[in-house]
């Protein structure tokens, strides 16, 4: 019976340290991302000082949780797709390297989820501006839509649901 008692008792802490991790993920995702968002959407810029702040915790935050070369591989396949958007007008240098720390984050998935839904969104924002005033949008800041996605991610990871 003891070691029934003892056994819950380890695999309650383990829950509650699981817990406790995805949610200081989430919480630290957000306070990075949502300054990012705004000043983004203020000044058409995200600070190199943010997203070099993003890339050490994420790194430490990488090292500390999973295997290392995974997340330095989502960190490299997003800055390729962030590069590609780069160079052909759809992204600001800003975005990349927001792109490239959201690898460093997550890995490739849970990056990619977290571009896609900021794809979403910004495509959703372009729509609905073009059908409301008529005008058709050239630009935006594209760092609120991935904070946005960014958090959604974060989400995602915290609920553990396999993504």
């Amino acid at each position: 019976m003891r070691k029934d008692t003892l056994a819950k008792f380890h695999e309650t802490w383990d829950n509650l340290i699981r817990m406790l991790t995805r949610l200081t993920l989430l919480v630290l995702v957000a306070l990075w991302s949502l300054p990012i968002a705004v000043i983004d959407a203020r000044t058409r810029q995200i600070p190199n000082g943010a997203i070099g702040l993003g890339g050490i915790v994420a790194l430490a935050w990488a090292i500390g949780t999973q295997t290392l070369t995974a997340h330095l591989l989502g960190a490299a396949a997003l800055a390729a797709i962030g590069l590609v958007g780069y160079l052909t007008g759809g992204f600001g240098a800003g975005d990349v390297k927001y792109l490239m720390v959201l690898g460093l984050w997550f890995g490739f998935w849970r990056g990619g989820l977290a571009l896609g839904c900021a794809a979403a969104g910004g495509a959703l924002w372009g729509l609905t501006t073009w059908l409301v005033t008529g005008d058709r949008p050239t630009t935006m800041a594209f760092g609120p839509w991935l904070a946005v996605g960014t958090i959604l991610a974060a989400m995602v990871s915290t609920a553990d649901l396999g993504v």
